[in-house]
C-alpha cells in the first residue's frame, strides 16, 4: 500500500507528459547551410543550437514542417576576408497531413485529394533575407536568421495549434 501513491504519482506524471505532447507538438525545422569555408559548418552547429532553444522546435531534415536554406558567401576586400553576407530562405514544403490538420475542415475529400495531388512535392516560399557583417558578427547573423525563422513560420504555427 506504500507504494500507492508512489505508482498514481509516476502514472499521472506519464499521462500529463503525454497529453502535452499531443498539445504542444514540436515544429520540425531542416537546415540546409551552404558556403566554401569552415565558416559554413559552425554556422550550420550554432543555427541548429539556437532553433533547439526555442523549446518547442526539433531539428530534423527529413521531411520537416519548414526548411531553412542559407547560403554563407565571405566578403573580401582586396585579398582580405572581411565578414560574410549570409542568403537566408525559408519554405514549407507541402505536407498533406499538416495541410488536412490545419485547413481541412469544411473541405469535402474529394476535394483535399485534388488539392493532395497537385501540391505534392512543392515547397512554399515564406521568408527570404540577407544578413551581412564581419567575422565577429557571425553569431549575430545567426540570431537574427533564427528569429526570422520564429517569426515567419513557427510562431504562426503556434498560433494556429493553440485555436
Amino acid at each position: 500500500m506504500k507504494r500507492l501513491p508512489f505508482v498514481l504519482i509516476a502514472l499521472l506524471s506519464f499521462v500529463c507528459s503525454a497529453h502535452n505532447a499531443t498539445q504542444n507538438p514540436k515544429t520540425t525545422v531542416g537546415v540546409t547551410v551552404e558556403g566554401g569555408d569552415s565558416m559554413a559548418a559552425q554556422v550550420d552547429m550554432v543555427i541548429r543550437s539556437r532553433l533547439r532553444q526555442l523549446g518547442d522546435v526539433r531539428v530534423q531534415d527529413q521531411n520537416p514542417d519548414y526548411k531553412m536554406e542559407i547560403t554563407l558567401v565571405p566578403v573580401i576586400i582586396g585579398n582580405t576576408p572581411k565578414g560574410y553576407a549570409m542568403g537566408i530562405a525559408i519554405f514549407a514544403p507541402y505536407n498533406p497531413a499538416r495541410f488536412r490538420a490545419l485547413l481541412g475542415d469544411g473541405l469535402d475529400p474529394k476535394t483535399l485529394d485534388a488539392v493532395d495531388e497537385r501540391l505534392r512535392g512543392t515547397s512554399f516560399h515564406i521568408k527570404s533575407g540577407i544578413e551581412s557583417g564581419s567575422t565577429r558578427d557571425v553569431d549575430d547573423m545567426c540570431a537574427s536568421a533564427v528569429a526570422t525563422v520564429d517569426r515567419y513560420a513557427i510562431e504562426p504555427m503556434r498560433q494556429k495549434l493553440r485555436r
